[in-house]
């Protein structure tokens, strides 16, 4: 049992000093522009980075709220960022799931899987509604084919999800039923529950994810303010189309800077905007809203594996 408790603990920290190496050296040239340029030291930095406990506190009241305070907040929250770093190597999604499940007591990872499931599916049908809202605007002055698409997929990501979101809450009782008999063959014979939710509380849910959207648009808004100084309007605008963007491209969390950058870059020469300064805008907000949640999920995942592995192996 401690050859597997050292094993896990040495893949979390392999894991957890290759994240970092690596958010380190694609940040070198970066941060270097930021300081020679006297941004690292205006206030709209300082604004944004206190707004990312703000950001990802409402996606652990959301876990709470839904697991009917069966999960803490103080454990919702470790999950979290436990989930940011399984998320920074696994795409789809599927990091969050299993790093916020992997290291919960029995009777709380299948719940916690079930949560963070219908979570994700909730806030991403938020990003790409507001966001397909703001294309749409952009459409009506200019004429893309690349824009059309973008928008199809969107369309058929939103309707895929609504699908599968109305599917997973009609059908759940049955689809627990299945989901515990395979679960316990692995945790073996206990009791298993799933939550299952009201029109309210997925009203609630809806609610928390669009103020957690307000949360990380207005992030993404200050950063351009501080870098190109737009007009408000357009700011918001191209956020919401880069969250788009990302929503229906379901990435790992580690190239998100890049893919953001890029993105970042394609929306400005839509309005013949300078773009010089996309990939400083976009490595400033993975450093903010990834960056230190996932070393802060990694030194979690170190700390709690012989606790879980321990508990997991005698019963």
């Amino acid at each position: 049992m401690k050859k597997y408790q050292h094993l896990i603990k040495y893949l979390y920290f392999g894991l957890g000093a290759a994240s970092l190496g690596w958010i380190i050296v694609g940040s070198v040239d970066f941060f270097t522009q930021i300081y020679s340029s006297g941004k690292l030291w205006r206030f709209e930095l300082y604004v944004c980075l206190f707004l990312m406990p703000l950001n990802w506190s409402l996606e652990a009241i959301k876990i709470q709220f839904l697991s009917k305070n069966k999960i803490g907040f103080g454990e919702s929250i470790t999950a979290v960022c436990k989930g940011m770093s399984f998320s920074f190597f696994i795409p789809f999604g599927l990091g969050t799931i299993v790093g916020r499940s992997v290291q919960q007591n029995r009777d709380k990872a299948l719940l916690m899987a079930q949560i963070s499931l219908l979570s994700s599916f909730v806030q991403s049908v938020v990003s790409i509604s507001f966001g397909l809202y703001f294309l749409q605007s952009l459409m009506m002055d200019i004429q893309d084919t690349r824009l059309q698409n973008v928008r199809i997929m969107a369309i058929v990501s939103l309707l895929v999800l609504l699908l599968l979101f109305g599917l997973m809450l009609k059908y759940f009782p049955k689809l627990s039923q299945w989901m515990k008999s395979k679960v316990e063959t692995y945790w073996m014979k206990q009791s298993l529950k799933f939550n299952e939710f009201s029109t309210v509380e997925i009203l609630i849910l809806f609610g928390i994810s669009i103020i957690r959207y307000t949360v990380y648009v207005f992030q993404f808004v200050i950063l351009l303010y501080l870098f190109e100084k737009l007009d408000i309007s357009l700011m918001i605008s191209v956020v919401c189309i880069i969250y788009l963007l990302q929503s229906i491209l379901y990435l790992p969390s580690s190239i998100n800077a890049l893919a953001r950058g890029g993105i970042l870059a394609l929306i400005l020469s839509y309005f013949s905007l300078p773009k010089d300064n996309a990939m400083g805008i976009s490595w400033t907000l993975f450093w903010i809203n990834i960056a230190i949640p996932t070393i802060i999920g990694f030194y979690y995942l170190i700390r709690d594996s012989s606790y879980f592995l321990n508990l997991k192996i005698k019963t």
